[in-house]
């Protein structure tokens, strides 16, 4: 897995280094360095957004200690470092503050119920984001048949959504130890044994509605901050566009980027998208790529301190587990 993962980032940098080449590195750059706060203004917006998400992932907690709005703060953030940054599929995130959210003084069970939540829900509030966004589009630049292969996608991404919260209700880890079962036995039996209590954590979390729509709520809230993110940038950027137009960027940009999940970062497939989707909205490639760049540059201000604090925590542990 992780050579495939690394496969397909050598063939995203690949792309996203042909992007630059073919529309003038040198004139991309120079757009990049002359646009100012961009850079800043993503940045603070981006610290909003976390603070949203980790709301959302919070009131997921319905049994149990619920750790502060902080600590989910500092788990969003790590989790979005690891997803975007290392090869891990954009799951390593989810292993990794799983992980902290139990040392928090959740119990795995809890854990493991409130992440599956919030994965189901982020891709079904993303599905409307993304309709919104096609829909501002066609609105705005009348362009409906356009609208109906990208709609097809978000369509799609909806049923995986409602596909994943099914098979959670029936019994998702249930499925898995029989899988597992099968396979190898008795082997992994000291694991497979608690599939009953977290599938009955899970289907709690989603009896209650109220917590739910919450959920809701606040990861739709996070998406329209990335579509303010693209507008502070955009200004910054010298753009005078319409209202409209980050939203149609994020929301297009973010599903493609999504969709390319396997790639690491959606290195070169995030690119191309800014590429395509300002094409459409009269944004010169040049500008649509030096905006890539600056998302780029947020990710690596935001992302690679707490890749670095995180692992001189885990060698901090490691050595001190050693030592005793």
């Amino acid at each position: 897995m992780i050579r495939r993962a690394a496969l397909l980032g050598l063939v995203g940098l690949a792309i996203f280094t042909g992007l630059f080449i073919w529309r003038d590195a040198g004139t991309i750059l120079s757009v990049f360095l002359s646009s100012g706060f961009a850079l800043l203004g993503m940045v603070l917006v981006h610290f909003a957004s976390m603070l949203v998400n980790a709301r959302a992932w919070q009131v997921l907690v319905v049994e149990g200690h619920r750790p502060n709005l902080l600590q989910f703060f500092w788990a969003v953030w790590l989790r979005e470092s690891v997803n975007g940054l290392l090869p891990v599929a954009r799951v390593g995130g989810e292993v990794v503050t799983a992980k902290l959210l139990n040392n928090y003084g959740m119990s795995m069970p809890a854990v493991v119920a409130s992440l599956a939540a919030d994965v189901t829900i982020c891709i079904g509030t993303q599905f409307l984001f993304t309709f919104l966004g096609l829909g501002l589009f066609v609105l705005y630049y009348q362009n409906a048949g356009l609208m109906t292969g990208l709609a097809a996608t978000g369509v799609a991404a909806l049923v995986v959504a409602f596909a994943f919260y099914q098979v959670q209700k029936k019994g998702m880890f249930r499925l898995v130890r029989l899988v597992v079962d099968k396979m190898f036995g008795d082997r992994f039996r000291q694991w497979t044994d608690k599939a009953d209590t977290f599938d009955d954590s899970i289907r709690s979390v989603y009896r209650h509605r109220r917590a739910i729509f919450a959920c809701s709520f606040w990861q739709f809230l996070g998406w329209t901050f990335g579509a303010v993110e693209i507008g502070v940038a955009l200004y910054f950027m010298g753009q005078h566009t319409l209202w409209a137009d980050p939203v149609i960027v994020e929301s297009i940009v973010q599903a493609a980027s999504s969709s390319a999940f396997v790639v690491p970062g959606a290195l070169g497939v995030q690119e191309a998208s800014f590429v395509v989707v300002c094409g459409w909205l009269g944004i010169v490639a040049e500008t649509a790529l030096a905006l890539a760049l600056v998302r780029r540059a947020r990710d690596v201000v935001l992302f690679v301190p707490v890749l670095i604090v995180w692992q001189a925590v885990l060698g901090h542990k490691l050595l001190s587990s050693d030592a005793g």
